[in-house]
């Protein structure tokens, strides 16, 4: 019996323990069912199938494994679970990459195994299928490393030669979300050279410009292996916390949006609604606070970045995968573009696409070996050790559940359910359902060798660069207008990466902008540029400092 499946049993006979000895006062104490579970929003809709098969599999005793009503998946993200996990409130979590190093040094025994990768699959660039489209990106290999053998190097930069396609850097991906170094700062994000990087993307897929560049937000797995993978550090909007942050109405509101690149303030019908900021206020705004005839100028004070953060679904939609690639498949222009899950680029009646990642395909049998450059793994983790679920995680009847979904989902031989079936068997067809790979072609045979589910170790998630200065999550005043900030504590500054100590000053990242860098509105009087003007330079659809 594999280790995964000995600490469930061991689990269980504490939990039968626990069960004999809870009076109706402290079971009174505990939240009542429904119990939400967080987890990865790549993985809502196949473990909301899980819930509802595991409700119907008979237990062997009349009853079945998992009592209807109990457990309610409200996703949220990858670090939702691992928060939720760590708060003593879940037993189980549903994620698209491994806990961060700081958690398993803090519980070694919740490390992922072969039995909780319950399926597989990849991250792609996510654009409109067209014929002129994009389709090979390349993004630099680093050295083969012991636990995933593709990672794209960071950017190496070097001499940049201006409107030369490829000058100046070695990474496309890279400086198009986070700036020519991977730091997210304004510097990086309005360096010339990620302005040609932009240019040199949207000549690749044959359109005039950029209009638009979706990510998942920070509570995403798909981000944390997206930022391992393509080597980013901070993305060019800023934060993403999502449903973390104050907004609980629309979550998209607490996504910053400090990009230096700056688009027009549109919002189709149906879509919920995303961050647009006057940058010379520093204020938000919405497309109704531009003046009258301003919408699609240059002009506009009210604007958003490229680089723009999704945290929920589009009505009706509940995925944000789904969202992004609704999104890019409505511009008729062809001019948004985004990362998301495979999905993405697999919708019915084609859509959208993805273009290879170094003339490497994103198809089963490449995810399977890990030879596919955003390759991943799908896990539901495991906490053997939360036997209490503290104050409103739901107590041990909770766990009983939770322990019922994890083993109808994962058990390896069909010895841990009462009706003997085996996880894999269980989940396969589910995960095939959603698009997603199981782990092999066949519900029996174990993963093993180079298969992806197999490779050990299991990464930790990334240990990505930390928030940097301003950290305001939405709402009026608290976004930037790219001038100078005084620190309330020791951290890094948005405007150009440097440390600050407390009540210390960031610099200026609104001034002093040299030729060809990125400004925010098209003036001739623009303080953001030393040569006092801000337009389109290259007709590009960008402004640029003249």
């Amino acid at each position: 019996m594999s280790r995964r499946g000995i600490e469930t049993r061991q689990l269980l006979g504490t939990i039968s323990a626990i069960l004999l000895g809870v009076s109706g006062t402290a079971s009174a104490q505990s939240a009542p069912p429904p119990w939400n579970l967080n987890g990865s929003d790549t993985l809502e809709l196949v473990v909301k199938d899980a819930i509802s098969a595991a409700q119907v599999a008979p237990n062997g005793l009349g009853g079945v494994l998992l009592t209807p009503g109990l457990v309610n998946y409200v996703g949220g993200g990858s670090g939702t679970a691992e928060s939720a996990l760590t708060s003593n409130v879940q037993a189980i979590g549903p994620m698209s990459r491994n806990f961060s190093q700081t958690v398993l040094t803090a519980h070694p025994t919740w490390a992922p195994n072969v039995q909780g990768c319950v399926a597989l699959d990849a991250a792609v660039i996510v654009t409109k299928n067209v014929a002129t489209r994009a389709k090979n990106l390349v993004a630099p290999n680093a050295p083969n490393v012991a636990e995933q053998t593709n990672k794209a190097i960071p950017n190496v930069t070097s001499a940049y030669t201006p409107g030369v396609p490829g000058s100046g850097y070695s990474q496309l991906i890279e400086l198009i979300v986070s700036g020519i170094d991977g730091s997210g700062s304004t510097a990086a994000c309005s360096d010339p050279r990620r302005v040609q990087a932009v240019a040199d993307f949207a000549a690749a897929n044959n359109v005039p410009t950029l209009d638009t560049f979706y990510r998942r937000d920070d509570n995403s797995g798909t981000t944390n292996i997206f930022q391992d993978k393509m080597a980013v550090g901070r993305f060019c909007n800023g934060r993403a916390r999502g449903i973390l942050g104050t907004n609980t109405v629309n979550p998209n509101l607490n996504n910053q949006d400090l990009d230096p690149i700056r688009r027009p303030c549109t919002l189709a019908t149906g879509q919920l609604a995303t961050n647009c900021t006057n940058v010379a206020t520093g204020v938000s705004c919405t497309p109704a606070s531009n003046p009258a005839g301003c919408a699609g100028t240059n002009t506009c004070p009210c604007t958003h970045g490229l680089v723009v953060a999704l945290s929920v679904g589009d009505p009706p939609q509940v995925d944000v995968t789904t969202t992004i690639a609704d999104r890019v498949a409505a511009d008729l222009n062809g001019q948004t573009f985004g990362y998301a899950g495979r999905e993405a680029a697999r919708q019915p009646g084609a859509p959208t696409n993805a273009p290879f990642m170094n003339s490497t395909t994103y198809n089963d049998g490449v995810v399977r070996l890990d030879q596919y450059l955003l390759s991943r793994r799908l896990y539901v983790n495991f906490a053997p050790d939360n036997t209490s679920l503290g104050t409103g995680g739901g107590g041990a009847p909770r766990i009983v559940a939770e322990s019922a979904l994890f083993n109808f989902m994962t058990d390896p031989a069909g010895t841990l359910n009462a009706d003997g079936s085996v996880g894999r068997c269980n989940m396969d067809n589910i995960v095939k359902a959603h698009g997603f790979i199981p782990p092999t072609s066949s519900c029996t045979t174990p993963a093993t060798g180079n298969n992806l589910c197999a490779k050990t170790p299991f990464p930790a998630a990334l240990s990505t660069l930390a928030n940097c200065l301003p950290n305001g999550t939405g709402g009026a005043g608290t976004f930037w207008d790219y001038g100078p900030i005084t620190a309330a504590a020791a951290g890094t500054c948005c405007s150009d990466n440097s440390a600050v100590v407390a009540a210390g000053t960031c610099p200026s990242a609104k001034t002093g902008r040299a030729s060809l860098a990125a400004c925010s509105i098209a003036s001739a009087t623009s303080s953001e540029c030393v040569s006092g003007v801000c337009t389109d330079v290259l007709g590009t659809g960008v402004l640029q400092c003249q």
